[in-house]
């Protein structure tokens, strides 16, 4: 029974949990499969908390000068001789994490990763003495580490995503490392729950479970030999992109839901390679965002773009019926009272026969209610509607002025040349009603 071994939770440095005794589940393999299946550029699309970062960094251990071997001893690529001869510590390794690069404008964000970059730029400080730079080269070197580089534009070409067989068990624990682990702490017993509440995700050809989950769940076990299990894995990251979606979501995507709660599979068109420019453009995207971000796994092989979506355990099913059906409700019961104020509105718009009149229409970084073009006199207006609960009409006036702008819904009218932009922000309660003017 393993007493003296920590358990790595939120430890996501390969040297840190290699010399300060916590348990390693062996992922090497990962580094001679890469150097066995050259490519210039690979890209792991996984959920959050399926040991992305820990891999990053053993590879970082690995290729980086400096490595120190013994921290691989007893590990899969220590018998791959030819391979740490070839490879083992004989490369710079510039490793930059986006995960602290959290900003709510560009700005802000701009500068978070120019401190990024900066900050590891000034691991290399040896650059601006070497003799094999020219002074221009250690000028350079010098600017990036000061302000991090203004960057040029880039490309990232995709060679792996969730269904490539490539690498597919490197990421997640398979079963039989969830056994010898549950083995080690002395819990075997608890394996039929383990694998219930946190197997059931499949990538490529691999079956795996979510070894966040696992390794927390074993560590309440050993506090508490009785610990029911818990959905670890919700509250890791932001769920804001999943409650867009939700937000304008229709019925039929609310039946789904309940199908897929119920043990049933769903067949949907899945885009793996969705860029953020793209997110937002169609409804059905919902689908693409639960699948690629670990809500919802498939079974059996795709056809094409078609795959058999379903819940991967009980874990992400007590999720769906705690959250997201919770957050289904809630949007559509207040979506509804919008709606009724919404179309009186657009009922009360429609006599006016020369005005150019879109509702729901895509602009700027969402959906605008209503979108109005005076083209005569060159005038585009913004309507945004509120349903006032508890709050006052006046607030939510000045809450719906505010998402105006903050997302951009007059883009549209200003790229249809209309030069002056009239917004209305407009909250409504039962018989009472409020229009605030922003000009």
């Amino acid at each position: 029974m393993g007493i003296g071994k920590k358990l790595p939770i939120g430890i996501e440095n390969f040297g840190e949990i290699r010399t300060e005794g916590f348990y390693y589940v062996d992922k090497t393999g990962l580094i001679a499969e890469l150097l066995n299946n050259w490519s210039k550029v690979n890209l792991f699309t996984r959920p959050r908390r399926f040991g992305k970062s820990l891999n990053m960094s053993m590879l970082k251990a690995f290729f980086e000068y400096g490595c120190d071997s013994r921290t691989f001893d007893g590990l899969h690529i220590a018998g791959e001789r030819e391979l740490c001869e070839a490879y083992m510590g004989r490369f710079p390794v510039i490793s930059i994490s986006l995960k602290d690069a959290d900003a709510t404008d560009y700005e802000t964000a701009k500068r978070m990763l120019c401190s990024i970059i900066g900050s590891e730029a000034m691991r290399f400080s040896f650059l601006a003495e070497s003799d094999r730079l020219s002074d221009f080269e250690k000028e350079q070197y010098r600017q990036l580490v000061r302000i991090g580089g203004k960057g040029e534009p880039g490309f990232i070409m995709e060679d792996e995503v969730i269904t490539d067989a490539r690498y597919d068990e490197h990421f997640g624990f398979s079963d039989k490392e969830v056994r010898k682990l549950l083995a080690f702490y002395g819990v075997e017993d608890r394996y039929e729950t383990v694998k219930e509440w946190y197997d059931g995700y499949r990538f490529g050809n691999a079956d795996v479970y979510c070894p966040w989950d696992v390794i927390n769940y074993v560590d309440l076990l050993r506090s508490d030999p009785n610990a029911v299990p818990r959905a670890f894995w919700i509250n890791t990251s932001s769920n804001d992109i999943l409650k867009t979606f939700l937000r304008t979501a229709k019925q039929r995507t609310k039946r789904e839901i309940e199908q897929l709660v119920d043990g049933q599979c769903i067949i949907k068109n899945i885009n793996q390679e969705l860029t953020y420019r793209d997110l937002y453009q169609n409804t059905d995207n919902l689908w693409s965002v639960l699948f690629t971000t670990g809500y919802l796994t498939h079974r059996g092989r795709p056809e094409g773009e078609k795959y058999r979506l379903s819940i991967p355990n009980l874990e992400i099913r007590k999720i769906f019926v705690d959250q997201i059906l919770s957050w289904f409700q809630e949007n559509v019961q207040k979506g509804n009272k919008e709606n009724f104020y919404h179309g009186i509105l657009l009922g009360l718009l429609s006599h006016c026969e020369e005005w150019d009149i879109d509702s729901n229409v895509e602009s700027g970084d969402g959906f605008s209610d209503i979108l109005v073009e005076i083209e005569e006199e060159k005038i585009g207006i913004v309507i945004k509607v509120k349903y006032s609960r508890e709050s006052s009409l006046e607030a939510d006036c000045r809450k719906a002025l505010t998402q105006i702008r903050e997302k951009n819904y007059e883009r549209k009218l200003r790229q249809d040349r209309m030069t002056r932009i009239i917004r209305y922000g407009i909250a409504c309660r039962k018989k009472e009603c409020r229009v605030m003017l922003d000009a």
